[in-house]
């Protein structure tokens, strides 16, 4: 009966997708980590978007004496946009402000996001869902740029 049903919970977990991963989107990018990084700061620019902070994993991997292929998360939003999202849904605010996940593994650059019109109904943002929408326009068009 334990064969039976640890087969069947391995069964049942393999059939669902990655967890926590099903509206992660990602875009493989043409060029090399600094240029990734470059492109992505100038449509910022371009567009007018501020970026907030950039958390650099891997230096901070190595300040704690560890290593870490490059990996950087850009920080950007605008206020207008997330306190309206925020009035509707305070919880949300775990998600803002947007993130944009740069990383390198084995010479290769992933840009990584996710997808904010996931947060319609795990949030009940039904009334945002054309701001959500949006969200993940610009977030695609971020990753395109790369690509």
């Amino acid at each position: 009966m334990k064969l039976f049903t640890g087969l069947f919970c391995a069964l049942l977990l393999l059939s669902f997708p990655s967890l926590g991963q099903e509206n992660l989107k990602s875009h493989q990018s043409q060029h090399n980590f600094d240029q990734t990084i470059s492109l992505l700061k100038s449509k910022f620019s371009d567009r007018g978007i501020e970026v907030m902070q950039v958390i650099d994993h891997g230096q901070n991997a190595k300040n704690a004496g560890l290593e870490l292929e490059k990996t950087q998360v850009l920080v950007f939003g605008n206020p207008k946009v997330g306190t309206k999202l925020m009035q509707s849904n305070a919880d949300i605010a775990i998600e803002l402000p947007l993130r944009l996940l740069v990383m390198e593994r084995q010479g290769k650059v992933t840009v990584k996001y996710t997808d904010p019109t996931s947060w319609v109904a795990k949030y009940g943002l039904q009334t945002e869902s054309e701001i959500l929408a949006n969200m993940a326009e610009l977030l695609d068009e971020l990753g395109r740029t790369v690509e």
